[in-house]
């Protein structure tokens, strides 16, 4: 039977399940209607086509991710607060790997929406490497190579690899964080000039103005 009056957080809930089975790539009009006893046609009133519905899928995905690692992260700072929001994340992506997957398809769907929700995903760790003194530049380069971490570390899990030594991936995983941890502590030290006279500098002036060069005219989330 046909239903009337189906609002969009219906729609994006019957998405978002038809995601989790099939992935985004199985996620079409056709197959979202029938689910939803609807025709087809009918989704075009609340939605241009698929990519807005991803789009939509991405936010409500974001949601629920930021609020698992609030969670995890609450009261705690620095070191403890990156331990947490990493855990967090990588925990979500591990439960809800389709939909985790979703995010990482933001910057393909060219809309303004889809780079603010994109930035807010980045918000977490962002707000952590605020907390350490370092330069613009060592910023971005550090949340650069924290999300790849992350996002590597989620795909080759989920596609069965890190799994055959004698150690687990949850302690190469501790490890990989606490490594991480030190290099950034190493270089707020050497930038409150702790560090020995003819250490080489981790970031050249000209680096830190070209970064900022550079993202005057990119996403603020890449």
């Amino acid at each position: 039977m046909a239903r009337k009056g189906i609002s969009e957080e219906t729609i994006i809930d019957e998405a978002m399940q038809l995601i989790r089975e099939d992935g985004a790539d199985g996620l079409s009009m056709r197959k979202l209607a029938a689910r939803l006893h609807i025709q087809a046609p009918s989704l075009y009133n609340h939605y241009q086509g698929v990519s807005d519905i991803l789009q939509a899928a991405a936010a409500r995905t974001e949601q629920m991710l930021s609020r698992e690692i609030a969670a995890a992260a609450d009261g705690k700072t620095r070191g403890d607060a990156f331990r947490a929001f990493a855990s967090a994340q990588l925990s979500f992506s591990l439960r809800e790997p389709n939909l985790y997957e979703v995010l990482l398809r933001l910057p393909s769907l060219h809309s303004e929406e889809a780079d603010r929700i994109a930035e807010r995903t980045v918000r977490p760790i962002l707000n952590i490497l605020s907390q350490y003194d370092l330069t613009r530049a060592e910023k971005i380069h550090l949340h650069r190579m924290i999300r790849s971490f992350l996002h590597g570390f989620f795909a080759l899990s989920r596609a069965g690899f890190l799994s055959h030594r004698e150690y687990s991936t949850t302690e190469s995983f501790d490890a990989s964080v606490d490594y991480f941890l030190t290099l950034i502590e190493q270089l707020e030290t050497k930038r409150q000039g702790s560090a020995p006279s003819d250490a080489k500098p981790a970031v050249t002036e000209q680096t830190e103005r070209s970064g900022s060069d550079q993202s005057k005219s990119k996403r603020t989330y890449s």
